[in-house]
């Protein structure tokens, strides 16, 4: 028992409902689509629409919480293994593998030297020169002595 879903006849996807003739006896059946129009086949309206693309987004949101989940226990079991087979081999302590000192200062790194502005030339017509960047000259290693 069934049509199809594009012309309502033969065409498009099937949800049919199979029958042992032998043992059930059909009286009566029927097909109607979930629309403003019930009787028209493939009849969808926009709340269908909103519908459909309501439920598309949360089974893919809850797909990927799923994976999220997956990969979390993975990596976090892997990690205790990794925590247990270090105690096991090495006499090593949980805590003692990775200890992050949170107490200690932390010292932010030494200015860097400003050097010294380019010396002013005359602007261009109709503007502003931008200061001159001469590239650093690179220094001849000093020559080794000679053995001898």
């Amino acid at each position: 028992i069934g049509v199809g879903r594009e012309d309502g006849q033969t065409r498009g996807e099937y949800s049919a409902l199979l029958v042992r003739r032998e043992r059930w006896i059909v009286e009566e059946s029927g097909t109607f689509w979930l629309s403003d129009t019930p009787d028209v086949p493939n009849s969808m309206t926009w709340g269908n629409h909103a519908a459909a693309g309501m439920a598309s987004f949360w089974m893919v949101a809850v797909f990927l919480l799923m994976i999220g989940f997956g990969y979390s226990y993975f990596w976090t079991a892997y990690t205790m293994v990794y925590l247990q087979m270090r105690k096991k081999l090495d006499d090593v302590e949980t805590d003692d593998v990775y200890v992050d000192d949170l107490t200690a200062p932390v010292t932010p790194p030494a200015p860097a030297v400003p050097q010294a502005p380019a010396p002013a030339s005359t602007p261009p017509a109709g503007g502003v020169s931008l200061p001159v960047v001469s590239a650093n000259t690179p220094t001849t290693p000093p020559v080794p002595p000679a053995a001898g």
